[in-house]
């Protein structure tokens, strides 16, 4: 796991939401880290359009955290190719924060709103009867 990931994780880890989350399923919490995570692109795009670089900055971070905290628990032997390809499409949609951040580039948060969004429709859709026991 590249550094800024691990300390993403370690940072994430040690917040408030990730302890009271620790009571859900493992498919409960993935489900709200991603819609976290939308929340917060939601926010930093607001935040562009009304100019609050401050308010930006801290929702872009806990973006890339949240991200990154998905990415630290990924399973590659129990997940093979589905992990491995979400692991890079993470990787990506941290760069892709970085950029928009860097450039208050809307069309990059937008991109990465739509790249999540799509893991978050399947992520919902798999039948509760498959749910017991997903580790992403």
């Amino acid at each position: 796991m590249p550094v800024a990931y691990a300390r993403a994780v370690d940072h994430y880890g040690q917040s408030g939401p990730l302890a009271a989350a620790a009571e859900q399923s493992p498919h409960q919490l993935i489900e709200c880290l991603l819609a976290g995570a939308l929340a917060r692109i939601a926010a930093a795009r607001q935040a562009l359009a009304g100019g609050d670089d401050a308010a930006r900055r801290r929702a872009s971070s806990r973006v890339v955290e949240i991200v990154g905290y998905l990415d630290g628990i990924l399973d590659e032997q129990a997940g093979g190719e589905v992990a491995r390809g979400l692991r890079g499409l993470y990787e990506y949609c941290v760069l892709r924060l970085f950029e928009a951040n860097l450039h208050r580039d809307d069309a990059a948060y937008a991109e990465v709103a739509e790249l999540l969004g799509e893991i978050k429709r399947a992520w919902d859709a798999i039948p509760a009867g498959s749910r017991q026991g997903v580790a992403a």
